[in-house]
């Protein structure tokens, strides 16, 4: 289920439809709330399972907000309206320069053998026969430059390969491509437009990098799906607390602050979270009072043991 509304800023809930009639204490003009709530308000019903589930592994998190109708807080969607912003401009200029051969957000879909409809919307899809760019913008810190390059593209965005990758095999294979068929494989070329919000005049970065990234084979690609459906059709009966855990290295540690910033200030569905939950409550119990990496890892442990094992 979409998030149906928002916390205004005296802790009132307030739907969707009375937040547009201008109800609620919002410190942002209605029409710049709007513009920012807009994607929230995308139910994103196209495919059961999308590619940016496939590629972020956040299982318990989606599956949470699927089953929980959610009021959050509206500040949480100011990064996703940042992205949009610049997607819209991009948008427009890509139009310009490549006319025809330019295309935005088009709903992929496949229905995998097991019945679970699969489906992604690229940012963007610039195509001539024979030649294929896709390429999808990314709003963040310049830290991920930095962190990109200590540590290799591989190992910080390993959900970048995955969902440009995704991405590209849906061009060749979903059953309403427009390009379904053709062989873009040698030719294709995917890259993330990482566009840093905080970018400052003597940065080491510049405020807009291109990374162009490696294609993987069919058969990885495939695998990946076929992994997320496994967990997709494990997960739909299974009750709350059966979940897996959103993996560790998704929920954005920050040891200076002690705190995971993905679930504390960027997840919807928190406060119904069994390993968060957990994970706090550890955090209170130790000797430091503060969430560490370790703690992460254990509470993750604890909520992906069997019940058998958790009872005894």
């Amino acid at each position: 289920m979409p998030i149906i509304g928002y916390v205004d800023d005296e802790g009132a809930q307030i739907p969707f439809a009375d937040v547009r009639a201008g109800r609620g204490k919002f410190a942002a003009p209605l029409p710049v709330l709007l513009s920012m709530i807009a994607g929230d308000d995308d139910p994103h019903d196209y495919a059961a399972l999308t590619v940016s589930r496939i590629a972020g592994g956040l299982v318990r998190q989606a599956e949470l907000q699927r089953r929980h109708p959610v009021f959050v807080d509206w500040r949480g969607s100011y990064f996703a309206w940042l992205g949009r912003a610049v997607h819209a401009v991009t948008e427009q200029e890509g139009r310009a320069l490549f006319g025809q051969h330019y295309h935005c957000e088009v709903n992929l879909t496949w229905r995998h053998p097991a019945g679970v409809k699969v489906g992604g919307r690229p940012d963007s899809v610039i195509y001539d026969p024979g030649w294929l760019r896709l390429d999808d913008y990314k709003v963040t810190g310049s830290y991920t430059s930095k962190a990109i390059a200590q540590r290799g593209l591989g190992n910080e965005k390993p959900d970048w390969l995955r969902q440009l990758n995704c991405y590209r095999w849906l061009c060749e294979n979903a059953d309403d491509s427009p390009w379904r068929g053709a062989k873009l494989t040698a030719s294709t070329r995917l890259r993330v437009i990482a566009v840093y919000r905080d970018w400052r005049k003597g940065d080491s970065c510049p405020p807009v990098e291109v990374f162009p990234l490696p294609l993987a084979t069919d058969e990885a690609v495939r695998g990946w799906i076929d992994a997320a459906v496994t967990d997709y059709l494990a997960t739909r009966d299974a009750p709350d607390s059966a979940l897996p855990p959103c993996p560790v290295d998704a929920l954005w540690f920050n040891a200076r602050k002690g705190t995971a910033q993905r679930c504390e200030h960027y997840c919807a569905v928190a406060q119904l979270c069994e390993q968060w939950k957990k994970a706090r409550q550890m955090a209170a119990d130790s000797p430091g009072g503060q969430i560490t990496m370790d703690i992460l890892k254990a509470a993750a442990e604890e909520v992906g043991r069997p019940a058998s094992e958790k009872r005894g």
